[in-house]
């Protein structure tokens, strides 16, 4: 049996689990044990005696920690036991092999450099610099993808696109160490994706990079020898040849109706989309101008989807834009080829951030007290963590618009309970689009709590087909794919409120039936919302009484 000659235990953030080239199993390590290599039996700094039960040997184990994500080491073969540590450890040949440990299971970091680059490449048979190659950085700071293109004469070079995320750096003598994985299809366990680089920078931003053959650090020596090297030049992404209309720079921040995504238009040729959080999500450069069809080419980042999409931006009121936007696609010329096409669908609906003393409130179009149907009874819009922002139900919903004020409609919520609730909402942006009609409302005391009614007038406004919605005007693909950007980006809290039946960017579809305008109806409710045109009437007949009062008495 192995005695152990003090307490040795491991650095307690070395623990979980590890990757080595070769070593199919993960390597686990905790606070005294190496799996597959022993405990921990004494230490001197970072050297470390490890005995091997199974085998009753002991080994010396020199490691590195080079990044919280990297762990170095060299060893001694297994001797018998006992041994001194300091006698063992002396069996380290400077030439030993030295082993790379790579963390699984955690964040990746932030890449060393960002920006556009055009790079060559040489895997041993030539450099492949024709055409040139590309780097983009995409929305995340810790990814950057890769453009390879193929050479014709150069044998090996070939066509592809792979994204690399980092997840070390560090600093080894004059140069810089990277690790980094590939992430690409045909990736088929962490020893395709892993890799390390050495690199260093040259004049005028370039960098030299030297790459592995394998998920190791071996044969990096110097950052323009290796088995793969690398010239990374800096280059301008795209120039920008258009520029914005003036109604989106004016505003400078835009949002979604449920303020998830906020647009920062700071900059006339480009403009940012940020998750609420501050996180960013995507940035778009305007690269082409058509004035005929008033489209945009702009070049679109978002996290790693990186390419040309057509766009259109249209002012719907003076707080409110919609932004079309078609598919991405890898060619300029390609990406308005079928603008004509495009579904209406693919508008986002943004509006103006509202600012201290800012009122967008208009007069809300129709006048008078609905009585709402929806299909299946009840139906709740719902906030992405599933808060209930809305729910209408058949015969037990009152819609009022103008009964207050000619700004403001209310609803008269009584599902599930005798009490009703009101909540009141100011209109601030109508148009109309091919018989449709479209109704921006926002609450004044709820923050980001907005909805767009479109709706359709049947039956000379007595019958109202409408559907309401938290997320935007229409149902659109590219909102939802941005959600789902966000979603990995910000995790919502489990829902103390049910399950969630619908998905936060549906909508409620259903039909206000006329029953009379504010003061003629017998619904309860009339008692306390008074059209305003009725006071007008009360108002003069109290004056003249008041005059006849005021007369009689100066005549007594």
């Amino acid at each position: 049996m192995f005695a152990s000659t003090k307490a040795c235990q491991f650095p307690e953030h070395w623990s979980g689990s590890w990757f080595q080239k070769g070593i199919h199993d993960k390597i686990r390590i905790s606070r005294n044990s190496i799996s597959d290599k022993g405990n921990c039996t004494s230490n001197d700094k970072y050297k470390f005696l490890v005995y091997n039960s199974a085998e009753n040997c002991a080994r010396c184990m020199a490691i590195y920690e080079k990044h919280v994500n990297v762990l170095q080491y060299k060893e001694t073969y297994c001797a018998p036991v006992p041994r001194r540590l300091s006698d063992l450890c002396e069996e380290i040949n400077g030439d030993a092999p030295l082993f790379s440990l790579f963390r699984l299971d955690t964040p990746p970091v932030p890449c060393p450099f960002s920006g556009y680059f055009k790079f060559t490449y040489n895997r041993g048979r030539g450099e492949c610099k024709d055409p040139p190659s590309t780097i983009d950085s995409c929305t995340d700071e810790n990814r950057l993808l890769f453009r390879f293109q193929a050479c014709a004469d150069i044998e090996g070079s070939e066509s592809k696109v792979v994204t690399l995320e980092c997840y070390a750096t560090w600093k080894g003598g004059s140069f810089k160490f990277l690790v980094g994985k590939f992430l690409h299809p045909l990736a088929k366990d962490e020893d395709d994706r892993f890799h390390c680089f050495l690199f260093e920078q040259g004049s005028g931003g370039t960098y030299h990079l030297a790459q592995s053959a394998d998920a190791s650090c071996e044969g990096l020596e110097q950052a323009l020898e290796g088995p793969a090297t690398m010239e990374l030049t800096p280059t301008e992404r795209l120039e920008s040849k258009c520029s914005f209309p003036d109604l989106t720079v004016k505003g400078q921040y835009w949002q979604t109706l449920d303020g998830l995504h906020v647009y920062d238009f700071g900059h006339e040729n480009s403009f940012n989309v940020y998750h609420k959080n501050g996180t960013l999500l995507r940035f778009v450069n305007c690269t082409q101008h058509d004035p005929t069809s008033d489209a945009f080419v702009v070049y679109s980042t978002t996290k790693c989807d990186i390419g040309y999409v057509c766009m259109k931006i249209v002012r719907r009121t003076d707080n409110i834009i919609e932004i079309m936007q078609g598919d991405m696609v890898k060619s300029l010329g390609d990406a308005c080829l079928n603008l004509n096409k495009q579904n209406p669908s693919d508008y986002i609906t943004l509006t103006v951030m509202k600012t201290m003393g800012t009122d967008f409130s208009i007069p809300c179009p129709f006048e008078g007290i609905y009585n709402i149907n929806v299909q299946n009874n009840e139906v709740s819009l719902r906030s992405p963590s599933g808060y209930p922002l809305l729910t209408l139900c058949s015969e037990r919903t009152v819609f009022a618009s103008q009964c207050l004020s000619s700004e403001q409609l209310r609803f008269e919520l009584s599902c599930g309970s005798n009490e009703p609730t009101f909540k009141y909402f100011q209109c601030s942006g109508l148009w109309h689009e091919n018989g449709t009609n479209f109704l921006l409302i926002y609450s004044p005391d709820e923050d980001y709590l907005q909805f767009c009614l479109s709706y359709k007038e049947i039956e000379s406004n007595d019958r109202i087909k409408a559907t309401i919605s938290n997320t935007n005007c229409r149902p659109n693909r590219k909102l939802q794919q941005l959600n789902s950007y966000s979603n990995n980006i910000y995790e919502y809290p489990r829902s103390n409120y049910g399950s969630v039946s619908r998905d936060h960017s549906e909508s409620i579809h259903f039909e206000l039936y006329n029953k009379g305008l504010c003061y003629a109806t017998g619904h309860s409710s009339s008692n306390f919302h008074i059209n305003r045109r009725m006071l007008r009437p009360l108002y003069e007949i109290l004056l003249i009484n008041l005059t006849i009062i005021v007369n009689a008495y100066f005549h007594l």
